[in-house]
C-alpha cells in the first residue's frame, strides 16, 4: 500500500460465515434470506495498479479505470471467475467526537461465488480458486460474503 491510499478494514466476522442459499418468501413479498456474493473487494488504487502492471496499453485513472477494469481483468483470473458486483461494504471511522459510526460504501469486487445457487456457492470453498484469482488481481484482499448490487 502506498502513502495515503485508502484500504478497507477487515471484513466483520459475520461477512467471513458461509451464509444460506437465497431464498424468496412469497408471502413476505421479499427475500428470506437475501442473496450475497462471496467478492474480493478491488478498490480505485488496486485498479490502476492492475492495469498500468498487467494491461498498460489501457492504463488510465479515476472513473474511467473501473470501466477498462470491467473486461480487462478476466483474461489474468480463472475462467469461474468472470463476474463483478458493487459490494456493500461497513465502514467504520471515527468522528470529531471519537465515537465511531459505521457507513455502508460501495466497492467494486470480483466475484468468486454467490449462494444464489448450490453450484455456486462450492467456488467458496475453492481455496485454488481464490489463490489464482488474488494472484491474477494482484492483490492479497481476502473474499468475503457481501450483499452486493448488480454493476
Amino acid at each position: 500500500m502506498e502513502s495515503g491510499e485508502l484500504e478497507l478494514p477487515p471484513p466483520p466476522p459475520s461477512y467471513l460465515k458461509r451464509p444460506e442459499r437465497y431464498c424468496y418468501d412469497e408471502a413476505l413479498g421479499r427475500p428470506r434470506v437475501w442473496g450475497r456474493v462471496f467478492a474480493i473487494p478491488v478498490l480505485s488504487h488496486h485498479i490502476e495498479r492492475f492495469l498500468k502492471e498487467k494491461c498498460p496499453q489501457y492504463y488510465c485513472t479515476g472513473p474511467q479505470a473501473g470501466v477498462v477494469f470491467r473486461d480487462a481483468f478476466r483474461p489474468f483470473v480463472p475462467p469461474e471467475v468472470k463476474r463483478l458486483a458493487f459490494l456493500v461494504v461497513p465502514f467504520p471511522f471515527k468522528r470529531p467526537n471519537k465515537k465511531v459510526k459505521v457507513d455502508l460504501v460501495t466497492v467494486l469486487g470480483v466475484v468468486i461465488a454467490t449462494n444464489l445457487t448450490d453450484e455456486d456457492m462450492v467456488n467458496a470453498d475453492n481455496q485454488e480458486l481464490i489463490k489464482k484469482t488474488q494472484e491474477g488481481l494482484g492483490v492479497t484482499t481476502p473474499p468475503a460474503w457481501y450483499f452486493f448490487e448488480n454493476p
